[in-house]
């Protein structure tokens, strides 16, 4: 039997536990006996409890104004907030707290990607999306007006209604407690992808504000642009983690120009109103960010039922046109031409079923035939003699003031000729080697070796976990089970023009140049 306060939500003098629903890394939450709107959560008997008790105690005295017993009868509060401390035996043991429906509930994440909504039957209307992020911008101002930080915000944190597109947000006990000089109580994690960039080298509790408005910032754009992250951009010459994206402030979709990133061809972003993209380019390349009043006035904005700003799209109803632009149709629109313009040249040369053979017979042709380029390695040759005959001109000068360009001609081509072939051939080979590429990757249409080609961009979609059950669920035996990737690359061959397709095999980490390509095609 547990222990627990008298307050204006019930009770809770005698509580006992019924079931266990879930356990978590500090604590297991538990059903109520009794309770239908409550539950419990308990702290594991590892975890430093000291720690924990003065910081409920603090949450109960502070709790947001939105949370009240009405909201909590809703069994869709929008916190998982501490409403009274438990004891056993006078000894603090964790905490009650209000009772999320999940039946009716689902992650954020969910929300965010078309694949993950078809799958889980979530309403496709681009407006429903739009609402989440104004929910969610006037959730966080309830906090922050209390004093509080979320600091570790992010989708799997985020509960949201399937109907009602009402917000809770889970963990509340990680939060920074804010109560004013040496009173408050940090948060001890927050999430890559998620964190500002000037707190990536940072621990949790040197945080301030500007912490939950870039995380926030970075929710509302994946909500606008079906689930690209902001950071989420190609590079010319290598690409990188979302993280060191974000530490370089390498947002690609700015109004300011994309400063040489490539942005995802399936990013919305062009079509979207001047305004949101200023208040996007000031949360992710400045640290003035827009605040929680300054999303919701602005997102209040594309609602298509109260704002002209905001219509339901004529071509398709689950579309909206902000200030007359769908961007969903702008997209398709772009992508149709590009897969037109692929078919043309599909038809022109033969059938799509010959052409995709045609395709791979080149490639393997390729990879047997012409393992070593001619004509790159006549271009070694010659950069091989000219850097030899400079760097030696050079050196000889250098060592000898009286340098005389007959003897030195006369000693490198005559007397010791063969060891100035062996030094061009030298140098020869390794430019050969570092220009050449992975003859797997050789250009498909020409036949250029894979050093000629330019990169383009690349997308990459989940495929399943390394280890999941028969339903595509984690398989929770095994500590390290990443998501594993399938990642498509566009190049450019500088010397066919053409522009190419290559399909990387899945990877937890994927990336362009050491992912294996398993097909190739001609765009």
């Amino acid at each position: 039997m547990l222990t627990g306060d008298k307050n204006e939500f019930g009770n809770f003098s005698r509580i006992k536990l019924d079931e266990m629903k879930a356990r978590g890394g500090a604590g297991s939450i538990w059903t109520v006996s009794g309770q239908k709107n409550i539950v419990a959560k308990i702290y594991h008997k590892d975890v430093n409890i000291r720690e924990y008790q003065p910081k409920i105690e603090a949450m109960i005295s502070s709790r947001p104004d939105s949370l009240n017993k009405t909201s909590i009868n809703t069994l869709f509060p929008p916190y998982t907030w501490p409403l009274s401390q438990l004891t056993q035996g006078g000894s603090f043991v964790g905490y009650l707290m209000p009772k999320i429906d999940f039946t009716v509930g689902v992650s954020l994440e969910r929300f965010l990607n078309r694949k993950s909504r078809q799958v889980d039957k979530l309403s496709n209307f681009v407006s429903n999306r739009h609402l989440l992020a104004h929910n969610l911008a006037h959730s966080i101002k309830d906090i922050h007006d209390k004093g509080h930080l979320i600091v570790d915000l992010k989708p799997q944190n985020l509960v949201v209604h399937r109907e009602k597109y009402l917000i809770s947000v889970l963990d509340t006990d990680g939060f920074y407690i804010g109560l004013g000089k040496d009173k408050s109580h940090f948060a001890k994690q927050f999430t890559p992808e998620y964190i500002a960039p000037e707190f990536i080298k940072s621990l949790p509790s040197s945080v301030d504000i500007q912490q939950d408005y870039f995380a926030l910032a970075v929710l509302i754009f994946r909500l606008f642009n079906n689930g690209i992250h902001p950071f989420q951009a190609g590079m010319k010459r290598s690409n990188k983690t979302i993280n060191e994206m974000v530490y370089r402030k390498n947002y690609a979709y700015g109004l300011a120009g994309n400063r040489g990133l490539i942005p995802s061809r399936f990013s919305e972003h062009e079509a979207w109103p001047k305004d949101l993209r200023e208040a996007f380019d000031q949360a992710f390349r400045s640290r003035n960010r827009p605040t929680c009043n300054d999303w919701t006035t602005l997102l209040s904005q594309f609602n298509p039922t109260v704002n002209e700003r905001a219509q339901i799209c004529p071509n398709d109803t689950d579309h909206v046109r902000l200030d007359k632009r769908c961007g969903t149709c702008e997209l398709q629109e772009k992508l149709n031409r590009k897969s037109s313009l692929q078919n043309n040249q599909n038809t022109s040369t033969s059938t799509p079923k010959q052409k995709n053979i045609s395709t791979k017979n080149t490639q393997t042709n390729i990879g047997k035939r012409k393992i070593f380029k001619s004509n790159l390695i006549k271009r070694s040759i010659y950069m091989s003699f000219v850097f030899y005959v400079i760097w030696s001109i050079v050196f000889n000068y250098l060592l000898e003031p009286d340098f005389d360009i007959i003897i030195w001609m006369i000693d490198r081509f005559g007397t010791n000729a063969i060891w100035t072939l062996s030094y061009v051939i030298g140098i020869a080979i390794f430019l050969y080697v570092y220009n050449r590429g992975n003859p797997r990757r050789d250009c498909p249409n020409c036949g250029a070796y894979a050093g000629a080609l330019k990169f383009q961009e690349s997308d990459q979609d989940f495929v399943c976990w390394h280890y999941q059950t028969k339903n595509g669920r984690p398989d929770k035996r095994y500590k390290y089970n990443p998501k594993l990737f399938k990642m498509t690359s566009y190049w450019h061959c500088t010397y066919c023009e053409s522009v190419l397709r290559y399909d990387h095999e899945l990877s937890a980490h994927p990336n362009e140049i050491t992912t294996r390509v398993t097909s190739k095609f001609v765009i």
